[in-house]
């Protein structure tokens, strides 16, 4: 019932107004698909049951009426523009098409997780490419104005204080041994720790990006005040792989970034760092200060830290356990990190979007995902020696994000491939109108 009414409240304010107005009524439904999980978490029983079943049926419903409703009212509106930039047109129905094929005759028994994962990947692109269109006949930047920077770290704050109460009281899904001790992981209002990781890291990067870029109208101190809170979710989903990433993605457009004091390029990822130390270290100093019930608590919040602290090692003792004895591997390395790593790129069930398409498409559908990479990978390094500002930069560094999300995640989930679509429709649009315009004037030179 919540998600009805979530989805029709989006839609109203939607229908017919701005791409950039769907873009952010899309990451609200989003973001808000599986807030019904929180309702779950004062039995351990009835989570466990709604996370083996993919969550409610009405819900996925739900989800799959919204995002074809949405699909829908972009043709609808854009037909007539969709085929504007004959380029970008070309390469997406090409993709697409060669991805069908690739389906078609690969020679696999089509299950219905198969024919799921395949409709995401076609769901995916369509979304990104009518986003893009959108966004380029409204001729529209993504400014974000103050109020929706508030609103967001309300949000921000619902969450933090969700993961909080989860780990704390550990009553959260997700949980398994680290170190002779039960870990916990909050999920929050994303379903699992790694969907909330993602959100996370999706969200602090593009704070990031309002940091670095020349928008005064925004207040900096609200900016990092929603880096901290954020950081604060993302510590407790336990997200190692989103963790990492997101450090490396924050340091890679700093180089790129001119004009700016080097105190400045680094807080960001100096705001999240500092975060996670002091979540840590206050946890450990109130473990020695409280009382049996809720040193218990304080105890749990500091084992999440310690996993993501100790992830690096972890990883160097598995290559070097997997290239000496793998009979041993299970007690050189920690067992959580053989399931994550195997778990990603291993057996049946894996979880690496591109192993996944690989399995459901072939060859010839993965290397036309792969080709549309690249030539994304091109525009934006070509659009970044145009302008060397924060804005291609940033884009520049969302791609690689998006990228490495589906080597190491199964973006045929929703809501995976919906936030990779939203993250990249706006630098789509930033790369064709800047290379647009660069081919306008060769052609008048």
């Amino acid at each position: 019932m919540i998600n009805i009414v979530l989805a029709s409240f989006i839609l109203y304010f939607v229908w017919n107004e701005s791409t950039t107005k769907c873009l952010i009524g899309v990451f609200c439904y989003a973001t808000f698909h599986f807030f019904y999980s929180i309702f779950s978490l004062g039995s351990y029983s009835d989570l466990v049951m709604m996370h083996t079943g993919s969550g409610d049926l009405v819900v996925r419903l739900t989800g799959i009426i919204f995002i074809l409703l949405i699909l829908s009212q972009l043709i609808v509106r854009l037909y007539k523009q969709a085929f504007s930039d004959r380029k970008v047109d070309i390469y997406f129905v090409i993709v697409m098409s060669l991805a069908f094929i690739g389906f078609v005759i690969h020679p696999t028994l089509k299950t219905a997780l198969q024919i799921q994962n395949f409709f995401s990947i076609v769901a995916m692109l369509m979304l990104l490419w009518l986003m893009y269109v959108g966004l380029k006949v409204d001729s529209e930047k993504l400014n974000v104005r103050p109020r929706q920077l508030y609103i967001l770290n309300v949000i921000a704050s619902v969450s933090l204080l969700i993961a909080f109460y989860e780990v704390f009281f550990q009553l959260s899904w997700a949980r398994s041994e680290f170190d002779g001790q039960v870990l916990y992981r909050a999920s929050s209002f994303l379903f699992n720790p790694n969907l909330l990781g993602m959100w996370c890291a999706i969200v602090i990067l593009g704070l990031s990006f309002l940091f670095h870029n020349n928008d005064k109208s925004l207040c900096k101190k609200s900016i990092l005040l929603g880096i901290a809170i954020v950081s604060g979710s993302l510590y407790l989903s336990g997200s190692r792989s989103f963790i990492y990433l997101l450090i490396l993605t924050l340091i890679l457009p700093l180089p790129l970034i001119r004009g700016q004091r080097l105190l400045r390029l680094l807080t960001p990822v100096l705001i999240l760092i500092f975060t996670f130390v002091a979540v840590n270290s206050m946890s450990n100093f109130m473990v020695t200060r409280s009382d049996i019930i809720t040193k218990n608590g304080w105890n749990s919040v500091a084992i999440v830290g310690e996993r993501i602290l100790n992830a690096p090692l972890d990883i160097v003792q598995y290559i070097k356990s997997d290239k000496s004895d793998k009979s041993d591997k299970s007690d050189k390395s920690d067992k959580s990190v053989n399931i994550a790593i195997e778990g990603r790129f291993k057996g049946g069930y894996r979880d690496s979007g591109i192993l996944v398409l690989f399995d459901d498409t072939g060859w010839l559908g993965l290397l036309a995902v792969i080709w549309l990479g690249w030539v994304f990978i091109f525009w934006a390094s070509k659009v970044y020696w145009i302008k060397k500002d924060a804005a291609s930069a940033y884009a520049l560094t969302a791609l690689i994000f998006c990228v490495t999300t589906g080597v190491s995640m199964r973006y045929q989930v929703f809501p995976v491939w919906v936030f990779i679509a939203i993250v990249l429709s706006p630098c789509l649009a930033l790369w064709r109108s800047v290379l647009l315009k660069v081919e306008k004037n060769d052609s008048i030179k």
